[in-house]
């Protein structure tokens, strides 16, 4: 029954009975109007909420409609090479002994990519570089946590592959052969300022800051090259710093020698 022939039934009843029917008419024509301007603000709330989508116990939520840049991702990176340090690298000289064997792993504290929200995720990549840093040509494995869901792990590969442009494509832009992408068990940890990374048997690394006079880590800003564009790094030492991939000929150990720690902004 229309709201309308409510109201006309209810006023032939107030025609019928006495006279303080009115206060009850009055009552209930603005029960029926409220009821009706409910309705209607209901039914344009539901036209304009916008669409999201979440995936029960894998942290992963679309952000589309909320956000307009392709991505932006916070977090720390750990960093170790076999020059020693702090890196020549850096600075734009050549590394020492001519050819470097590096990882860098980013894990990511909060962020999205393309609307996916991969917090608390980690990415690494393990580099073979054959000369001057910035002369390109790196040979790199990639790793993505294994805890990402797939469209997670693929947001991860599309940004710091380059696909998506800032300054991860800089970076990736100086790879010259992406031998393999893979899902891995990342333990990336930061305490008192102390970094550790694992990655099963495949890596392993501790690394500690050099620090001034009075304990505050020594930074490197205006550098160069870095693997954080737009953030200070922390120059460090790695007390450890292990590879065992040996099917792509990525078998290396070193002590006492480079490694680079910081906090990391991406967004494009």
């Amino acid at each position: 029954m229309s709201i309308t022939t409510k109201l006309g039934r209810v006023m032939s009843k107030v025609a019928r009975d006495r006279p303080n029917s009115r206060r009850k008419f009055l009552t209930t024509i603005g029960a029926w109007s409220g009821i009706a301007l409910l309705s209607a603000c209901t039914a344009d709330m539901l036209v304009i909420q916008p669409e999201t989508t979440a995936q029960d116990g894998q942290g992963e939520t679309s952000l589309n409609a909320q956000t307009s840049k392709t991505y932006e991702l916070d977090g720390s990176l750990l960093e170790a090479c076999s020059c020693g340090g702090p890196c020549p690298c850096w600075v734009g000289d050549d590394p020492d002994g001519g050819a470097c064997d590096a990882f860098n792993a980013y894990h990511i504290e909060s962020g999205q990519i393309n609307g996916v929200n991969v917090s608390g995720l980690t990415f690494l990549r393990i580099v073979q570089i054959p000369g001057n840093v910035l002369a390109g040509n790196w040979r790199e494995i990639l790793y993505v946590d294994d805890r990402a869901t797939p469209p997670q792990h693929q947001a991860i590969v599309d940004a710091f592959t380059g696909n998506l442009g800032g300054p991860l494509a800089d970076l990736a832009g100086l790879v010259g052969e992406r031998v393999a992408v893979y899902s891995a068990a990342i333990d990336h940890r930061v305490e008192g300022g102390k970094g550790t990374l694992s990655m099963g048997e495949l890596l392993y690394s501790e690394m500690s800051p050099y620090t001034d006079a009075v304990g505050r880590p020594t930074k490197l800003v205006d550098t160069v090259f870095t693997t954080i564009p737009g953030s200070a790094a922390i120059a460090a030492k790695a007390s450890i710093h292990r590879v065992q991939v040996p099917d792509h000929g990525m078998v290396w150990e070193f002590t006492g020698r480079n490694a680079i720690q910081g906090d990391f902004h991406f967004e494009a």
